[in-house]
């Protein structure tokens, strides 16, 4: 396998849903990769995936509430499909050889180290 196809397929191991997060954040704290666009990719996947599960705590907790139970858990639902959905639209862009760069995405996970 060629060292291309190795870094490809870090870079998808990154993007799994959920199980992505730890890779990423070792990556990222540790100075694991000298790469920039894995370190870039690092950040965003911390981003999304920080994002997503605020939300779905907090939509979580709202659902304990008998009044806000139904909607609450719909708007959960939706967020956690969106989550996989855009994990894997960007697991197919990196396929392609395209850019992983998504607006506001790219400014929030700047901050990060």
């Amino acid at each position: 396998m060629s060292t291309q196809a190795v870094h490809r397929l870090k870079l998808l191991f990154y993007l799994l849903p959920v199980v992505g997060l730890a890779p990423a954040v070792w990556n990222l704290f540790t100075n694991a990769s000298r790469s920039r666009s894995e370190r870039d990719l690092s950040r965003s996947v911390i981003t999304i995936t920080g994002l997503w599960l605020v939300m779905y705590v907090l939509f979580g907790s709202l659902a304990q509430q008998e009044s806000l139970a139904l909607p609450a858990l719909a708007v959960n639902s939706v967020m956690t499909s969106a989550y996989f959905v855009l994990q894997l639209w960007l697991m197919l862009r990196l396929w392609r050889g395209q850019s992983l760069k998504l607006p506001g995405v790219a400014q929030l996970s700047r901050r990060l180290p």
